[in-house]
């Protein structure tokens, strides 16, 4: 019987044992459901993500195939699902990796420290296109430390890295730039001037290396004075010319351009330098031949114009000349007046003298070029100016032993070097020395090109130097010009250089003065020389004129000069026709053809003019003799008519004994065969 409540006793508490445990059972299958939700909630959050993650996720086993892949990795390798990249890649490494060092890499990461971060490489796409893609994933591992699989996320970096090619290759190419700039290019420091980056161009022309100019500033480079250029940087971005130094000292001028700018966070200007030493020498030089072109068009504008005035000057000089001559034959030395005539044909000379330097001076007077040894004539001029200028002068010949032949007018270079002795000895009054040198030079196309009228090839250089007072800039640029004399009223015409300077380019030489005050004059004159040896002057027997009773056509513009020549030849029994211009002879000579024997043409007239008469009249008949008067030389229009059948040609104004001779010895020339 007691056995029986203790069993009951017992039983109560295995029942209440048994309540608990279900109680704790059904806690512990609550928690279960509970914990399996949030596990399926979980797995949806991530199922969520996975599938509609932006970037690509992936599991991969070790030995190269993925366990699973989501949808935007697929698309991003070009697969259409999941599901056709897991079956269709079978081997990552060699499917999708483009770069087997890359495979090899990524390989060892995983490996150790079994971490990858943000590591970088190109993708093969399923339709063979390439992508650049950046990797970030790891190594899960057992207990052991076996690799139970990969995982990780892939971003296609495509874009990103053509935009950094892209950069890459603008600064590449604006680097390139940079360095083949021909200027120098400085990037500064606003605040500091310091120099920051420098391009090749900028090493080269300032003569210090790159490291040296990282070290400085940009005041270390400039050649004025620190304020002016701080001022000057502040006022105008642009500076037309400043100076700067370069590393060996030389000082030479520049330009700058410059631009300011925030780089990397700091305020800059970048400096475009450009050394324009050349280009000022070019502009000086232009300026200076711009001034030799201007002296030489005056030179020539006034030739043309003292041509014309001694061509007029010159037929008044032949009427007074002439008549003066006339009547000079009809008296006897001791009758009134005949000293008088004689003075007024002297003055008539030394006003034609006058003309003849005016001809000089336009180049239209007649040279007689001959092959000439200049050593000769300067050792003659010496000797003449040994008489004539004071004893305190030294006179110095320098004279080369090899000298080339010139072709010149021997009394036209007399004339040059006594020019330009006399205008040192006015120089000199107190004495010093004069140079007469020569020597053989040759001029080549870059001295021509600084030098205007002067021309490439062989010459002999004529030097005149004396140790006199100088002359000033102003003087030096009009020495050459006609009636310009610094000499004072009554003690010079101003004829002297610019016959100086029209003989030399009658003789297709070149000339030029240097001049200091204090400091003396030296002129040099350049002559082109000839193959031809000097010739040696031969005696010359003047002839009594004579006179004849053949009929002469004298054609000529001035009534005072027709008339003068009618009578002096008529005074040795000469027949003489007369026209007033070109018209009127040819209007008169085919009437009297067979009478003429000998037209005298004046050269310049109004109207059709002497050439144009000259070659009509050899039209109407080609054997006609025609002997043209003029005071102009031998060239242009005046040679034309010579090579197309004048017989002769005589300078105005003529002496009546030089007319009457060239008359007689054209007239005689057919009978002697000459």
């Amino acid at each position: 019987m007691d056995d029986e409540p203790q069993t009951r006793e017992q039983l109560l508490k295995e029942l209440a044992e048994l309540r608990r445990r279900n109680a704790a059972w059904e806690r512990s299958a609550a928690a279960l459901q509970e914990a399996e939700a949030a596990l399926r909630e979980s797995e949806k959050r991530y199922r969520n993500i996975f599938e509609n993650a932006v970037e690509g996720i992936f599991q991969a086993t070790a030995d190269g195939r993925y366990l699973s892949v989501n949808p935007a990795f697929a698309r991003m390798c070009g697969f259409g699902s999941p599901e056709e990249m897991i079956d269709a890649v079978t081997d990552i490494a060699r499917q999708l990796y483009l770069d087997a060092r890359d495979r090899s890499r990524i390989k060892r990461l995983y490996e150790n420290p079994g971490v990858v971060r943000g590591f970088e490489t190109r993708f093969r796409r399923k339709d063979g296109g390439v992508i650049w893609v950046s990797i970030t994933a790891r190594s899960v591992k057992d207990e052991t430390g076996n690799v139970l699989y990969y995982e990780g996320a892939i971003e296609d970096i495509t874009e990103r890295k053509r935009a950094e090619e892209a950069l890459r290759e603008s600064e590449e190419k604006y680097r390139q730039l940079f360095e083949m700039e021909s200027d120098a290019i400085f990037l500064l420091d606003n605040a500091t001037g310091a120099i920051l980056e420098v391009n090749a161009s900028a090493t080269g022309l300032y003569g210090y290396t790159r490291k040296e100019l990282l070290r400085m500033k940009n005041v270390d480079l400039s050649a004025e004075p620190e304020e002016t250029t701080a001022a000057t940087r502040q006022r105008r971005p642009r500076v037309p010319i400043r100076y700067h130094r370069k590393k060996d000292g030389t000082v030479f001028p520049v330009e700058i351009a410059a631009r300011h700018f925030n780089w990397q966070g700091r305020e800059v200007h970048v400096a475009a330098i450009r050394d324009i030493s050349f280009r000022m020498q070019a502009e000086e030089e232009k300026r200076r031949l711009q001034a030799q072109l201007l002296q030489a068009q005056k030179m020539e504008a006034i030739g043309t114009l003292a041509g014309g005035l001694a061509h007029d000057f010159n037929n008044l000089l032949q009427a007074v000349q002439g008549y003066a001559e006339l009547v000079l034959l009809r008296k006897k030395k001791d009758e009134p007046g005949h000293r008088e005539l004689h003075e007024i044909i002297l003055a008539a000379k030394r006003g034609t003298e006058l003309t003849r330097q005016l001809l000089t001076f336009s180049r239209k007077v007649e040279s007689k070029l001959q092959p000439m040894d200049l050593n000769r004539r300067a050792e003659q001029v010496k000797e003449l100016l040994a008489r004539t200028i004071p004893k305190m002068i030294e006179i110095d010949l320098r004279l080369a032993d090899d000298l080339k032949t010139v072709n010149a007018d021997p009394s036209q270079i007399e004339q040059v070097l006594m020019n330009l002795a006399v205008n040192a000895k006015d120089a000199m009054p107190e004495g010093g020395r004069l140079f007469i040198e020569t020597r053989n030079v040759s001029l080549d196309q870059e001295y021509c090109d600084t030098h205007l009228g002067a021309r490439p090839g062989n010459y002999v250089l004529l030097m005149v130097s004396d140790t006199g007072s100088g002359m000033d800039h102003e003087t030096l640029e009009r020495i050459f010009e006609p009636f310009f004399t610094t000499k004072g009223v009554g003690r010079g015409t101003g004829l002297g250089l610019a016959m100086v300077y029209g003989i030399v380019k009658s003789h297709k030489g070149y000339i030029t003065c240097y001049s200091e005050i204090g400091h003396g004059t030296t002129f040099k004159i350049y002559l082109p020389t000839v193959e031809e040896a000097p010739e040696v002057p031969g005696e010359w027997e003047e002839r009594l004129p004579e006179g004849g009773t053949e009929t002469i056509l004298l054609v000529d513009d001035e009534e005072s000069v027709r008339q003068l020549g009618k009578q002096m030849l008529e005074m040795v029994g000469y027949r003489v026709l007369v026209a007033s211009d070109g018209e009127e002879a040819l209007a008169l000579y085919p009437e009297r053809m067979g009478d003429v024997a000998l037209v005298i043409l004046d050269l310049i007239m109004p109207g059709m003019g002497g050439k144009a008469c000259g070659e009509a009249l050899l039209r109407l008949n080609p054997r006609v003799r025609l002997l043209i008067a003029s005071g102009y030389s031998v060239d242009g229009r005046l040679e034309e008519t010579l090579r197309s059948g004048a017989r002769g040609f005589i300078s105005k104004p003529y002496e009546l004994r030089d007319l009457l001779k060239r008359v007689r010895d054209m007239l005689d020339e057919d009978r002697t065969g000459s």
